[in-house]
């Protein structure tokens, strides 16, 4: 009689925790917002968070604090397109042996970018892969002579009594 009552125990204990002895999970509903009614997140009990290193994506819905229902979402954000614009570059000086360009899109690298002779004696030629934005820029004579773009529509001091030229490139609206 001892090993059965032992039995019917363990049997009760097992049947009182599968049928919620155990530990309960609680299940919440909630009901939609009347038509018309603006929602936030937060109203369906979830937390919106930006991650510091991806501030500039769609914000992340985050688990709610203990106690509370929780539910993760991960907002889709639209990928970031890098627009590269190709520009060519030209500049007549005949008494040039090597010409080359510098600017902020190289850090005003000493070198520069090289030109290469366009056909027409004295005429250099270039071109630059640049995304949208406005550069400041020179050209490089014979390795030392900075010489601004004289065809450039916009110049403007460079701070230090010369002068840089002024390039534009536009960009597409992406859509």
């Amino acid at each position: 009689m001892g090993l059965g009552t032992v039995a019917a125990g363990l049997l009760a204990l097992f049947l009182g925790l599968y049928r919620g002895g155990g530990p309960r999970v609680e299940r919440v509903a909630s009901a939609p917002a009347p038509a018309g009614t603006p929602q936030s997140p937060t109203a369906t009990g979830a937390v919106v968070s930006r991650r510091p290193a991806e501030s500039a994506k769609a914000p992340v819905l985050s688990a709610a604090p203990e106690g509370e229902r929780r539910r993760e979402t991960v907002v889709a954000s639209a990928p970031k397109v890098q627009v590269i614009k190709e520009v060519k570059i030209f500049f007549y000086f005949p008494p040039a042996q090597k010409v080359a360009v510098t600017g902020d899109f190289n850090n005003w690298d000493a070198d520069g970018v090289p030109l290469k002779a366009a056909g027409k004696p004295g005429l250099w030629e270039t071109e630059l892969r640049l995304p949208p934005g406005v550069y400041s820029y020179n050209f490089i004579v014979d390795g030392e002579l900075l010489v601004p773009d004289p065809n450039a529509p916009n110049q403007m001091p460079d701070g230090y009594g010369g002068t840089n030229s002024i390039l534009l490139v536009k960009g597409e609206n992406p859509v």
